[in-house]
């Protein structure tokens, strides 16, 4: 009896201690499971908290050459709308309210969107190689190849399809810009000024590569100023080619802020209130400066006030395209304007030879029909000239290279 009860009491022991060990297991995998839980929701807080900061880091700058074809895309089409437009007031035909605003506040804004993606494209293509020779072979190449084949085939056409005498020195006057000095006739004043531009950018971006933000602001300041008195006395003293080359002549202080922005664009920096307060002093200098003459600021502030307008848009549709219902839309309006702005040197081209040929054969362009058909012209040509484009460039670049590097001998 004694070996039973003792047996029974082992027993229950047993019992209590396996008890003991699952309730002890129990509570050590709820424990685990708890810790998961928390470790799991201290994961998804950083996750959030990373997301946080990827949306507020994305008010940046390097925004401008995320988006750069899209800027390219708008600026070739505010252009060719632009020009509708002063057709349609030149023709006294259907120039409304709606043109009438358009033509006044958008103006050529276009062109400071060309100028703006083009100062920040240099200062890119300058931090990678800073070699003069090349720098300078490679942009002037690009652009003189396409602007010399269009217009001597633009020339052609004019000879011998519309019958309009052509005066082999006044073409090369034409070509060489010398014509807008004195008669102000400038069909490709875009070109002229561009590679204006691309002369002066080592000297300005040598001026502006310093670390201190603060001496590179008080130096825009500077330049700014400088540049805009020279431009007063031009246009008080030499009133004539002041108003020959205006367009370019407006567009030096715009092209020296795109320059300083360039530097913010290659490093992301973000926008700060102080880069805002800048911009407004810098408008109130051009203001105090230009008082006695208003018609001068009329460009420089107009481009920085829709470019400012542009970029706050492309800000707010790089926060949609995070949406998901509008992603894909977003997405699709992007890769539209991408593919537009891919050519949007040979449709300005193009586009500006095809105005002239019209307005020699006598065309009606104010006329949606007659315009619309010259835009879809401009684009299938824009597409098939490219190609043809890129391979003369292809051929020559080497020949030019060689060339250059004999005279450095």
């Amino acid at each position: 009896m004694k070996k039973e009860n003792k047996s029974t009491v082992k027993k229950t022991e047993e019992k209590k201690t396996t008890k003991k060990n699952v309730k002890g297991k129990s509570t050590k995998t709820t424990t685990k499971k708890v810790e998961k839980k928390i470790t799991a929701k201290k994961v998804e807080e950083v996750v959030v908290i990373e997301k946080k900061e990827e949306k507020v880091s994305k008010l940046n700058y390097g925004l401008l050459s995320k988006y750069r074809g899209l800027l390219m895309g708008i600026s070739v089409i505010t252009v060719l709308v632009l020009h509708l437009g002063m057709y349609r007031n030149m023709q006294h035909h259907g120039y409304t309210r709606f043109w009438q605003l358009f033509c006044r506040y958008v103006s050529s804004s276009g062109v400071d969107v060309f100028l703006l993606v083009s100062g920040i494209g240099l200062y890119f293509a300058f931090k990678k190689n800073s070699n003069l020779k090349d720098f300078y072979i490679k942009r002037y190449t690009k652009i003189f190849v396409p602007y010399l084949t269009i217009c001597v085939v633009a020339a052609l056409i004019r000879f011998f399809v519309l019958n309009v005498p052509n005066n082999v020195v006044e073409l090369i006057l034409n070509l060489s810009f010398a014509n807008a000095f004195f008669d102000g006739e400038g069909w490709f004043w875009y070109i002229f000024a561009i590679s204006a531009f691309y002369l002066m950018f080592p000297a300005i971006y040598h001026y502006f590569d310093v670390e201190d933000d603060g001496v590179r602001v008080t130096r825009l300041l500077t330049l700014t100023s400088f540049v805009l008195i020279i431009l007063e006395m031009l246009f008080s003293h030499s009133h004539r080619i002041f108003m020959n080359l205006d367009k370019f002549f407006m567009r030096i202080p715009v092209f020296i802020l795109w320059v300083y922005l360039g530097k913010k664009v290659y490093n992301k920096d973000k926008i700060k209130v102080r880069d805002i307060i800048i911009m407004v002093l810098n408008l109130l200098l051009v203001f105090v400066i230009h008082r006695s003459s208003g018609n001068i600021i009329v460009r420089p502030l107009f481009a920085i006030i829709n470019i400012s307008l542009l970029f706050l848009g492309i800000i707010i549709l790089d926060y949609v395209r995070d949406i998901k219902i509008f992603s894909k839309l977003c997405s699709i309006f992007v890769k539209v304007l991408e593919f537009i702005g891919k050519y949007s040197l040979e449709m300005y081209l193009i586009h500006v030879a095809l105005l002239n040929i019209g307005a020699n054969a006598d065309l009606k362009m104010s006329r949606y029909s007659y315009y619309g058909t010259m835009v879809i012209i401009t684009f299938i040509l824009s597409l098939i000239y490219q190609k043809l484009n890129n391979k003369i460039i292809e051929v020559i670049s080497p020949k030019i290279t060689k060339l250059a590097n004999k005279f450095d001998k």
